[in-house]
């Protein structure tokens, strides 16, 4: 047999099995072409609920003014909750939620941790099903100004202690002008942000929306 006769008898064969798998007219599924299932319209639902609720908390944190004092470092310092129990913004957010387990791990583990260096873990979870994007968590939880006295030790206790006290109130007034900034940017960029936020789910779309 030719070269090309033995060509166009494999070409044959193989049209005919086609034909006997596939008649003509028939729908061939491929399930490795398949569409993953998705829920991303739950899931647009369900994180745009938990943004507006991230932005209420917001709001009643800077309302409260009980925020996590840097007593301890040097210049800026993130601090997650503070000697007499403080929550800085984020830690609040997470305790709000129904979380104060995980609050509580940070604390113990890493009180200076970023959750924009969160890469695993319950924590990263959490942060997916905030309805905030990652950027939006780092603008949220600002660090904090040092409020120590900076008087002499030898200065009289009482002035130290006022000028700590007006350390603490300027610290205190500058993170609730920083919220109210954040809060306006995080109602103005809602519908990208979620865009953002659903991507950012990877997988987890496929799943139904769960806390």
């Amino acid at each position: 047999m030719s070269m090309r006769a033995a060509l166009a008898s494999l070409l044959l064969a193989a049209f005919a099995g086609s034909a006997l798998a596939a008649p003509v007219g028939a729908v061939v599924e491929n399930p490795a072409f398949e569409a993953s299932p998705s829920h991303a319209a739950e899931w647009r639902a369900f994180l745009t609920a938990q943004r507006a609720a991230r932005i209420a908390r917001l709001k009643a944190y800077a309302a409260r003014g009980r925020f996590a004092m840097n007593t301890e470092g040097q210049g800026l310092a993130f601090v997650w909750r503070d000697a007499q129990g403080r929550l800085c913004a984020m830690a609040d957010q997470v305790a709000s939620s129904g979380r104060p387990d995980l609050v509580d791990r940070v604390a113990t583990e890493d009180n200076a941790l970023q959750l924009v260096n969160v890469t695993d873990g319950e924590m990263l979870e959490w942060m997916l099903r905030s309805g905030l994007t990652r950027g939006e968590i780092q603008l949220i939880q600002a660090p904090s100004m040092d409020v120590r006295s900076k008087l002499r030790a030898s200065t009289r206790l009482m002035a130290n202690r006022t000028a700590e006290a007006k350390r603490v109130a300027l610290e205190v007034a500058r993170k609730r002008a920083h919220i109210a900034l954040v809060i306006e940017r995080l109602e103005l960029d809602t519908a990208d942000s979620i865009d953002a936020a659903i991507a950012a789910l990877g997988s987890r779309v496929e799943s139904v929306p769960t806390i």
